[in-house]
Formats: C-alpha cells, structure tokens, sequence
C-alpha cells in the first residue's frame, strides 16, 4: 500500500491524477487536509451514488462549502443521483450547525439521511463509496488515517453490503429537516 502524506496539490497541473473508476492504487490518507482533499476529489467524481457512514459527519472532511458544493452538483445535475449518508450522533451534529446538515436542509428529498439504530451503534468504521468504486475507509473512529482507492469494486461492495444492512434498519433523523414553525 502506498503512503500519501504529502499536502495534494490545488492545481490540477500540479495534482495526481486519482479517476474514480480507473485508478486502482490503494493508498493510506494522513492528516486531516488530505482525507478532506482527497474525499472532495472523489465526490466531484462522483457520477451517481454517495454513501457516507460517519459517527460525527466528519467536520475536517464534509463541513466545507466545496463538499457541499459537490453533492449539490450531483443531486442537481442527475435526477437518478442518490446520496446516503448514516450518522451515528445526528443531534449533535445539528447542534454543531455542520454545513452538510444545512445542505440536507436546503435540498430535502434529495439527499436522505438516517440515524445508525442502537444495535449498530458499535460499528467503529467510517467509510465514504462514491459510484460503487472509489473508497475511502477508516476501520476506526479514532484516526483519521484512510485507506483509499479510486477503483475498488469488492471493497466498496463490502462497505456498500454494510451501509444498506444499517440502512435497512435505521429511520430518518428530524436533525436535518427543515423546521418550519
């Protein structure tokens, strides 16, 4: 496995070329920066399907105007898009006034978002599977170091199994629905 430590470039001259669906190269992903740089560039990617499985909603990764940014280009450009994400703490996370919470406010039925029921509350990993290829997992909570790759059909598979038999039993949180009083 190759170690990315090294800040990725902003320019798209400078940057490696990671293309969801072609580059199979695993790599480990440190600091917080990187896992951000590198989530977003795989969600820009991202032709029609994120799944996202978080205790907290990642606030390095996904609170950042250009992560929203991304899936609101996805759901908006492509009808078919579907974007998922499982949170482990949804009221913390709104309390916080995370910038995903407030997109998924914002865009209501297009994106869902569910609470991670009680029994499955154990679950340590935290992953992101854009188009059932590109992965980005971390198997703990307690690091931000990620395994990546832009092209790995069994493990985003795997990741995918896991996410929809949390999915199944989990219901939608009220945390990132809009009040209306």
């Amino acid at each position: 496995m190759t170690e990315i430590d090294a800040e990725i470039p902003e320019s798209e001259e400078e940057a490696p070329k990671f293309i969801l669906g072609e580059t199979d190269l695993e790599f480990v992903c440190f600091g917080e920066e990187d896992n951000r740089n590198i989530a977003l560039l795989m969600m820009q990617q991202a032709e029609f399907k994120i799944d996202i499985l978080s205790r907290y909603l990642d606030p390095a990764i996904y609170d950042n105007e250009a992560c929203c940014d991304a899936i609101e280009t996805l759901v908006l450009h492509n009808r078919h898009a579907t974007v998922r994400i499982l949170i482990h703490e949804p009221k913390i996370i709104a309390q916080w006034g995370h910038d995903l919470i407030h997109l998924m406010r914002k865009l209501g039925s297009l994106l869902s978002c569910r609470a991670v029921p009680e029994q499955y509350k154990a679950t340590s990993d935290t992953f992101l599977v854009v188009d059932s290829l590109g992965v980005m997992h971390r198997p703990s909570v307690n690091t931000i170091t990620s395994n990546v790759n832009f092209k790995n059909h069994p493990a985003a598979k795997n990741l995918t199994a896991l996410f929809d038999k949390i999915w199944h039993h989990s219901e939608p949180t009220p945390y990132t629905r809009e009040m209306i009083i």
